[in-house]
């Protein structure tokens, strides 16, 4: 499997944690999970158009797409825990991280517009695990690049847009916009309530999503 790993800087002033990316690298190049893995990095573009440039380019010569945000802390394991996930059969994989905003919700949905709890994701675990969901943030997950060029050839350009010009007509975001089209599909993100990433937002504190997170000590 070839993956490229796409960081995306969106110039906040905020830290950029190389050292969780750099333990999270090498913990999957020694896991054999892979056998190519390479990294693409984007500053200064607008959100939408830094994931559509990632892809573009990289549409032909991998598998997969793992999306990691630079102002989020991962587990170490995180990288391995989503190919894993994709390697299983799920298009669109992801990992849960609260959104960079003071009211601290979620950013996964079970339902459209309504932003989930961890407790309402641990009791959907424990029936199946991955969790299916409607909606999940695009900056900790996985894509195949073959639901890519399903959506290239079935529905067009983009993939990515801050406005949904195709359905709802409404400012979405990117990553809503992106799972929308994989919706229209019949394909849906699952997330892995157990897999949690520390957000590091100005406005807001650094609480992890579980209060006994052990990524906290890389907050201090």
């Amino acid at each position: 499997m070839k993956v490229v790993i796409a960081r995306l800087y969106f110039n906040k002033m905020l830290m950029q944690f190389e050292d969780s990316f750099r333990r999270n690298i090498d913990m999957l190049l020694a896991s054999g999970l892979v056998e190519n893995a390479s990294v693409t990095t984007t500053a200064g573009l607008a959100v939408d158009m830094a994931r559509n440039n990632v892809v573009s380019k990289n549409l032909d010569d991998f598998d997969a797409v793992i999306w990691l945000d630079t102002d989020m802390i991962y587990p170490d394991d995180a990288m391995c825990r989503l190919v894993a996930m994709h390697q299983a059969g799920y298009p669109i994989a992801a990992g849960v991280y609260r959104r960079a905003f003071k009211d601290r919700d979620l950013l996964t949905e079970i339902e459209e517009g309504c932003p989930a709890t961890i407790e309402e994701l641990d009791a959907l675990a424990l029936e199946a695990c991955p969790v299916k969901v409607e909606q999940t943030a695009g900056g900790f997950s996985i894509v195949s690049m073959d639901l890519y060029r399903a959506i290239a050839a079935k529905i067009g350009h983009p993939w990515y847009c801050n406005f949904d010009f195709r359905y709802l007509h409404d400012q979405c975001g990117e990553d809503r916009f992106f799972v929308r089209l994989a919706r229209s599909l019949g394909i849906y993100p699952y997330v892995d309530p157990d897999l949690t990433a520390v957000h590091w937002p100005p406005q807001s504190s650094p609480v992890p999503v579980r209060p006994d997170d052990p990524l906290l000590r890389w907050t201090v």
